[in-house]
């Protein structure tokens, strides 16, 4: 080999022997780097998620759990629930949690498959005990999760509430229960843990409904959850563990029970109320209600064509369609030439339309100058339009000069709503299996009719 040749040979020699060096020496600065880089990134996402779990526990003390809103992520979830319902809970978790706080601590972080997850201690004094809550950020520090360690969590849906409690029903195809009238809301006596208490029917409640000033939830039982009412969201809602009750010998055996604040409902009427008997107690029942008499009777609809006949042999009977929306009965009915769909609820003292379509009936309403103020179920009250409409027909009926309430902010999907103001007028049978309402009269044409406001 010549010269030239050696010269050659050692130059690739020594290009390779650098170039490998270089890849060695460029890979460990790179992963150098890039480990400073990530430790950086760690520290601050830690303090500042630290921040957001101090903000948390301020928010529960103050009980504000607006707080923490601007922090959760579009995936947030608690108690296993996805938006919107998770956002729920967790707002009820913070109003309802009723302990003195002491101190929290984070006791420790990790990190895996960029989740960052911080463990933390809530300290809380009467009775002097620790509870454990697990905050899961993701990567742009917003709570992905939120899990409360050894809490009993159950979340109320209100569309699914209506079947959810199960009831024994008796052998008697016949139940006939006396009522009372105050405040216009039918009130039965029903029997909850050995104890004879009132009740409302309340034909637009989902289901049994008690009224937590009188059952306390349990210490350790946090929920969330929200129903309507005829003023807006009850919020407030959580479970009670209600040994027995019974209704007519339709009958509960220990089961969670839903409450609710519906303290303001009593304010309103000025006595007692125990809580709402709903939908979900007499769904497979036909409902008479006879005003006139003060009572409720629960047929077996394989005896109520006979039941009607055999009792009104000279009354008239006028059927009419009506359509469920979940735990709720439409019909429809007639102002003018305007067909509109009503809730039937006898939780409503007086008939509702919506304020909307009050330009549409100008011939057929009149509207008060002076406003009124509306109280129901939600713990806000609301400024609402009174007045009366002219004439309203629903099947051959015809019912004149109904007081009625006109304001924006109904029940969803059920735009009016039609209470005692049209039910008092007559004896009516509602078959929520059967999807039909019958008024029972001796008369059809439209003598049906009262005094305005």
């Amino acid at each position: 080999m010549n010269i030239l040749s050696k010269i050659i040979v050692f130059i690739i020699t020594s290009l390779y022997k650098f170039r490998v060096w270089y890849f060695k020496l460029k890979m460990f600065l790179i992963k150098r780097f890039k480990k400073n880089y990530k430790q950086t990134t760690h520290s601050e996402r830690l303090e500042e998620c630290k921040r957001i779990v101090d903000l948390a526990f301020q928010a529960i003390k103050n009980k504000s759990p607006k707080l923490l809103t601007p922090h959760l992520a579009i995936d947030f979830t608690m108690f296993k629930q996805q938006e919107p319902i998770a956002s729920m809970a967790l707002s009820s978790f913070i109003q309802q949690f009723d302990e003195e706080i002491d101190s929290f601590l984070v006791v420790n972080d990790t990190l895996n498959k960029r989740i960052l997850t911080l463990n933390c201690e809530l300290n809380v004094i009467n009775p002097l005990k620790t509870r454990f809550i697990v905050f899961r950020f993701n990567e742009d520090c917003q709570i992905k999760e939120i899990e409360l360690v050894g809490a009993r969590a159950k979340i109320i849906k209100h569309e699914d509430d209506g079947n959810r409690l199960v009831f024994d029903k008796p052998a008697e195809k016949i139940i006939s229960i006396p009522f009372e009238l105050k405040g216009d809301l039918i009130f039965v006596s029903a029997t909850i843990n050995g104890e004879k208490k009132p009740f409302i029917i309340d034909t637009g409640a989902p289901n049994l409904l008690l009224n937590n000033k009188y059952f306390e939830k349990p210490s350790n039982l946090f929920m969330g959850g929200e129903t309507q009412s005829a003023t807006g969201t009850v919020s407030d809602m959580a479970y009670f563990h209600v040994s027995d009750f019974n209704f007519g010998e339709i009958k509960l055996h220990s089961q969670d029970v839903m409450t609710a604040n519906i303290t303001h409902l009593e304010d309103f009427i000025g006595t007692e109320a125990y809580g709402l008997i709903g939908y979900g107690v007499f769904k497979d029942y036909d409902v008479l209600l006879d005003y006139e008499n003060r009572v409720i009777t629960l047929l077996n609809p394989e005896v109520s064509n006979n039941f009607l006949e055999k009792n009104y042999p000279n009354n008239a009977f006028d059927k009419v369609p009506i359509e469920m929306n979940g735990h709720l009965a439409k019909i429809r009915g007639t102002i003018g030439k305007m067909e509109l769909d009503f809730k039937i609820d006898t939780g409503a003292t007086v008939n509702s339309l919506n304020e909307s379509i009050i330009n549409d009936l100008i011939e057929q309403i009149v509207v008060d100058e002076e406003t009124d103020t509306l109280y129901g179920l939600a713990k806000e009250t609301i400024e609402i339009k009174k007045g009366y409409v002219k004439e309203l027909t629903i099947g051959n009926k015809a019912f004149y000069d109904l007081k009625t309430i006109f304001e924006a902010n109904l029940v969803k999907n059920v735009d009016n709503v039609i209470g005692y103001e049209i039910l008092k007028q007559q004896k009516c049978l509602i078959s929520y299996v059967d999807k039909y309402m019958v008024f029972v009269g001796s008369n059809l044409g439209g003598i049906f009719s009262h005094s305005s406001i």
